[in-house]
């Protein structure tokens, strides 16, 4: 192989490992997160639209070490399947060192005293 190929082969993976270093790569189901200042993580909520259920984070307002990013959708079904559940996976990143939670309530948004699910995420920021 020649060191031009080798060198155009190997910059991809330099490069994520660059992007990896700022990403904690944790199981997206878990309770605790503990991170560096600048980090990120995600965790996954697990919803079916066709239920009227949504998660939706209830305490925002109360936490100040880290702050939402970003929020992908992964769907496991083929297009026009109706009714199955999706993978929510919200992003977040460590913007103060501290611990704090984030709340998740799964209800229907036109009725907030009917919480089907919660879900309690501790994070630390170092």
């Amino acid at each position: 192989m020649e060191k031009s190929t080798l060198i155009f082969c190997l910059i991809p993976l330099f490069l994520a490992c660059g992007t990896m270093k700022n990403s904690i790569s944790s199981n997206p189901d878990g309770n605790y997160f503990e991170i560096k200042k600048g980090e990120t993580f995600e965790i996954q909520l697990v919803t079916n639209a066709s239920t009227g259920f949504m998660w939706t984070w209830v305490n925002k307002t109360d936490v100040s070490i880290v702050d939402s990013v970003g929020i992908r959708t992964e769907n496991p079904h083929p297009e026009g399947y109706l009714g199955g559940s999706v993978s929510r996976y919200w992003q977040f990143q460590g913007v103060q060192k501290g611990t704090d939670t984030l709340k998740f309530d799964y209800h229907r948004p036109w009725n907030n005293e009917e919480v089907a699910r919660q879900r309690t995420i501790t994070v630390k920021v170092k």
